[in-house]
């Protein structure tokens, strides 16, 4: 087993789906001082824990198998193929050594032993992924912890947050064309809800004043990259390196996981690209339901001329009935 997490400071990125996680979680990846999950963990939600996120929405399972569970998610990485999720390393896992290490460790019992099972089974999963046994500051990302802030806290005193958001309008051609792929146009309340909980968030621990949550705007990041990389890097006491401009997974230039195709390295061409992607229904419900979290984070107001309730291109005529009435009752 690995010496346990040795620097009290972990790194936690927070934000939901299609708002620069992994973007974020890459350009950390290379850094020599830091120790980066290269997968989504959900430990929250592996432990039993009860979720609202949309995305990743359950019940509390009060007697979860956090290890059982563990191999189930490490099984499901395994065999994904889909360049845009956000775990793209099934050819690099090893499921057979880490199902035989998962079943020789002890059960968890709280936050900090689940991370820590995690960080010991990496070499395992990912036996030329470069993990070593040196301990060092641990990294994770995942878009469902940004409920968890205070249990993340009790477990890690003075653990790090980085929390992502992205201008509402282009999250929300993101995200919706992210699930589009697999079931056609999404039911678009949950489209909005992903992103509303995390605005939320971010809006709340600004006003609560927290100095170790830092939110960082996703255009700010892709267009100003060194600027905002500096000064980030500062605000978490990690030392500079020029690796923090280059997207990374574990080691390997990262291509990206957009939807809009393969990138090499900080690519902010695509910044605007939701204005000719969205259509009128889109953007009225961003300004009736996030107007508030819109303004909070300075993005401008935009509406698309055109009728808003009229059916989106792809929209089945099912899905089209249930998205306007839930958006007018909602």
């Amino acid at each position: 087993m690995l010496q346990a997490i040795s620097n009290p400071s972990p790194i936690f990125i927070l934000g939901c789906h299609k708002s620069g996680t992994s973007l974020m979680r890459s350009l950390l990846d290379g850094h020599p001082d830091l120790k980066v999950i290269p997968f989504e963990s959900h430990v929250m939600a592996l432990m039993g824990k009860q979720v609202l996120y949309d995305y990743r929405k359950q019940e509390a399972m009060p007697q979860a198998d956090f290890k059982a569970n563990l191999l189930q998610l490490l099984r499901q990485y395994a065999s994904s193929k889909d360049r845009t999720a956000d775990a793209m390393l099934s050819d690099d896992m090893d499921v057979i050594s880490a199902q035989q290490f998962i079943a020789s460790a002890n059960q968890p019992t709280d936050v900090k032993e689940a991370f820590q099972l995690i960080v010991d089974c990496l070499p395992h999963v990912f036996p030329q992924g470069g993990f070593t046994q040196e301990p060092s500051r641990l990294v994770e990302k995942s878009v469902d912890h940004h409920e968890f802030i205070d249990e993340l806290n009790l477990a890690f005193p003075d653990a790090q947050f980085i929390h992502l958001i992205r201008n509402p309008y282009a999250n929300v051609v993101g995200l919706r064309k992210f699930k589009a792929k697999i079931q056609g146009y999404p039911l678009f309340h949950r489209v909005m809800s992903s992103i509303q909980s995390s605005m939320d968030v971010a809006m709340d621990q600004g006003i609560s004043k927290n100095k170790n949550h830092h939110v960082i705007r996703h255009e700010d990041l892709v267009q100003r990259p060194e600027q905002t990389m500096q000064a980030l890097a500062k605000a978490v006491n990690l030392s500079w390196d020029e690796c923090l401009l280059s997207p990374s997974v574990m080691a390997e230039p990262w291509s990206g996981n957009s939807s809009h195709g393969q990138t090499k390295g900080i690519d902010a061409s695509k910044v605007d690209a939701w204005q000719t992607q969205i259509h009128a229904f889109e953007s009225w419900q961003v300004n009736r339901k996030l107007n508030q979290q819109r303004k909070a984070f300075n993005y401008p107001r935009f509406q698309l001329r055109g009728f808003a309730l009229s059916k989106v291109q792809g929209e089945p005529w099912s899905r089209f009935v249930y998205n306007r009435l839930r958006s007018l009752i909602g």
